[in-house]
């Protein structure tokens, strides 16, 4: 058992984690009832931190990253990632919503120097953007909800002198293109506004303690589709690498590909590499008690830590057969 609250007042949500050795960094959620770290009654939710440091045996005690109180405002979508090997970095990235599905979201980011013993204090983090959310700021064309905006943390940790140590955060945002929608709600940027999804990527190239603008990852800024769920990961030559779901090639907005990118540039210019020989729609109500509006918050990308075989493996969902099913393959390099 990693962690453990009582299922009355606690709800543990979304975990992440990253090993590194004998080292195993978990983080996670806690959406909670009638706790002293909220004025009462107590509402809110926290990201917290956890780590085995002898492969899993016993559990450290949790560390609160970052606290929301009240009933709009929350805390959403950890990840963590470890710094090059050696160094004791340990980066854990979230997502705040001061005013819940509303405007103002805003991506953040923790580091401990200590392999995860000790993190700065809840008030203290890093700014690493500002979010506007995509579609009707919980959902997009085809009604399958899209709020978490976050969705890769990684960390160069290959030998490439130009690029090793650098930290990469990839989401998706609406910032760039809009259109009027009365049927839109909360909204992207209040009720009645749609905002199409873009690929976006910051970057760090001191150890998280300042972050680049935005770089916009996906081709074709003109068209009004949405791009969405990009994971990332970098490769042991450094190249960064992300999967998420595209639009692009149907203008009304509906059918789904999934393409790979590749930066040899650090996130500043990008290839690509259409992986899906037809694109799908989306398939929702599959879990009707649960949640209806849910398809798939997750893409998965990763590569081989022992540096052994080259190129990445992404994962997505894929209801290309018209049933969802989850689909894997390998693009090298």
């Amino acid at each position: 058992m990693v962690v453990s609250k009582p299922a009355a007042n606690h709800m543990l949500d979304k975990p992440w984690m990253v090993v590194d050795g004998a080292t195993i960094h978990v983080t996670y959620t806690d959406f909670f009832l009638g706790d002293p770290r909220c004025p009462p009654p107590g509402v809110g939710a926290s990201i917290e931190y956890v780590r085995s440091i002898n492969g899993g045996v016993t559990w450290s005690t949790p560390i609160v990253i970052d606290t929301a109180c009240g009933s709009t405002p929350f805390v959403q979508g950890s990840q963590v990632a470890v710094g090059p090997a050696r160094s004791g970095l340990v980066y854990v990235a979230w997502e705040a919503f001061p005013a819940g599905l509303g405007p103002g979201r805003t991506i953040r980011v923790k580091k401990s120097i200590d392999n995860g013993a000790n993190f700065p204090p809840v008030t203290v983090f890093t700014l690493v953007s500002t979010v506007t959310a995509i579609g009707a700021g919980n959902r997009v064309q085809a009604l399958f909800r899209t709020f978490v905006d976050l969705q890769g943390l990684a960390v160069d940790r290959s030998n490439n002198p130009e690029t090793a140590g650098n930290v990469y955060i990839s989401w998706h945002d609406g910032r760039n293109k809009s259109q009027s929608d009365p049927f839109a709600s909360p909204g992207c940027r209040g009720v009645g506004t749609y905002c199409f999804g873009d690929v976006l990527l910051s970057r760090s190239t001191n150890q998280g303690l300042a972050w680049s603008p935005p770089f916009r990852v996906n081709e074709d800024t003109l068209t009004l589709v949405d791009r969405m769920f990009p994971a990332v990961i970098v490769d042991n030559a450094g190249r960064v690498r992300t999967v998420f779901y595209d639009r692009a090639r149907d203008d009304r907005n509906f059918l789904i590909d999934t393409v790979v990118g590749t930066s040899v540039t650090g996130g500043a210019t990008w290839t690509f590499d259409r992986v899906t020989p037809r694109n799908f729609p989306a398939i929702i109500a599959q879990d009707v008690l649960v949640n209806p509006a849910y398809m798939g918050d997750y893409l998965g990308i990763a590569v081989d830590k022992l540096n052994t075989m080259p190129g990445v493996i992404v994962a997505w969902g894929d209801n290309s057969l018209g049933d969802p099913n989850v689909v894997a393959v390998k693009r090298i390099p």
